[in-house]
């Protein structure tokens, strides 16, 4: 299975402007990229925090592809917002996940964040593709693209410009 990190980052590598929630600071071009980039995947997780922050917009389009997924440590939280197949709440390990995930058919697996979710992903050598998108501005603080110390190494296999300041990167494990 394809794993897949999308993120938006700051030059500095933060998620986020300070303690800001979400990436305001995302460039169309980068909206654009990402909408075309999570399409392309058959389900895509993210954490509590990043759910609550784009809660709005996915309960809208529950129904549309594709599949999302939440890690939560309290999924029965969610119970009455889940619709199996389309919004689903676990508190499996993403090594689980993945594994589950790939018996059910899934090919391709974005993984949308935060910082804990990258961590653990990333931790448990499940992300095959990072897709990163560098927007011109440092911000000093604010949520990093990983949050412990990590020493992975990568191949670059794509650097294109989203527009004049804006690059996006793609990475493999070598």
């Amino acid at each position: 299975m394809d794993v897949i990190g999308l993120a938006v980052i700051s030059i500095d590598g933060c998620l986020t402007r300070h303690d800001e929630d979400g990436v305001s600071f995302s460039s169309p071009e980068d909206q654009t990229h990402f909408r075309a980039a999570v399409r392309a995947c058959d389900a895509a997780v993210m954490g509590r925090r990043t759910f609550e922050t784009v809660r709005e917009s996915i309960l809208g389009s529950r129904s549309s592809s594709p599949r999302r997924i939440v890690l939560t440590r309290a999924p029965q939280r969610y119970a009455e917002l889940a619709a199996p197949g389309a919004l689903e709440f676990t508190d499996e390990s993403p090594a689980r996940l993945v594994r589950d995930l790939a018996g059910q058919g899934i090919e391709r697996l974005a993984v949308l964040g935060g910082t804990e979710v990258y961590d653990l992903f990333s931790g448990a050598g499940l992300i095959t593709e990072w897709q990163l998108t560098i927007e011109p501005r440092m911000f000093g603080q604010g949520r990093r693209l990983l949050g412990g110390p990590t020493d992975h190494r990568f191949a670059l296999v794509e650097s294109r410009a989203l527009n004049e300041s804006t690059l996006l990167l793609r990475y493999r494990p070598r």
